[in-house]
């Protein structure tokens, strides 16, 4: 079967932390870890599913040992949820999600302290 992506998935444990108003006008916050990232994205899992379409900003953490940078440094970016597994491929009360970056990543100059 031949690959589809367009960008090449980095298979990698990052922290995520989302953030978004869903489509009923409630604020979501969202902490987790990524379970692979790429230029064009990336996929995570959470105890709630996400709306498909939901508009949400993506910070994800960097770590030293991944970016030579001191201190840590967060990436960010605007994002689209575009897909969310389905109830029988839910594993352990965890729904995988995946997001596309709409915009570029960019440094973030402060690093959140919840991270």
């Amino acid at each position: 079967m031949k690959e589809r992506r367009k960008y090449r998935r980095v298979h990698i444990q990052l922290p995520l932390r989302i953030h978004g108003t869903d489509m009923h006008g409630q604020d979501v916050n969202i902490i987790s870890i990524t379970k692979n990232v790429s230029t064009g994205g990336a996929y995570f899992e959470y105890s709630e599913p996400l709306e498909v379409g939901m508009k949400v900003n993506v910070f994800l953490s960097v770590p030293y040992e991944i970016a030579s940078l001191l201190p840590p440094k967060i990436l960010e970016s605007e994002a689209s949820i575009v897909r969310v597994a389905a109830q029988e491929d839910r594993y352990k009360g965890q729904t995988g999600i995946a997001v596309k970056f709409l915009k570029d990543l960019t440094w973030q100059k402060e690093v959140y302290e919840s991270m």
